[in-house]
């Protein structure tokens, strides 16, 4: 793989219409009944990550690889 890992003292900001789109696939479509149960929530937000690590980050040069919880915060 060629993605560069941040150290932890980096941080990135990733760009507004990628969190969208993030968001549009995994995050904004999750059944209501889903959305009560906090580990249905997280289980997205880790599906999310992992998309942005496999697609974004491989396809970008400008995208590099953050932990879960750097991703979650944003």
């Amino acid at each position: 793989s060629s993605s560069k890992i941040m150290s932890p003292d980096q941080h990135q900001q990733i760009p507004a219409k990628v969190l969208d789109d993030l968001c549009s696939r995994f995050i904004i479509n999750i059944p209501a009944e889903q959305r009560e149960d906090l580990v249905r929530v997280l289980f997205a937000v880790e599906l999310a990550h992992w998309f942005f690590i496999d697609f974004y980050c491989e396809d970008y040069n400008d995208l590099h690889v953050c932990n879960i919880k750097e991703f979650a915060q944003q």
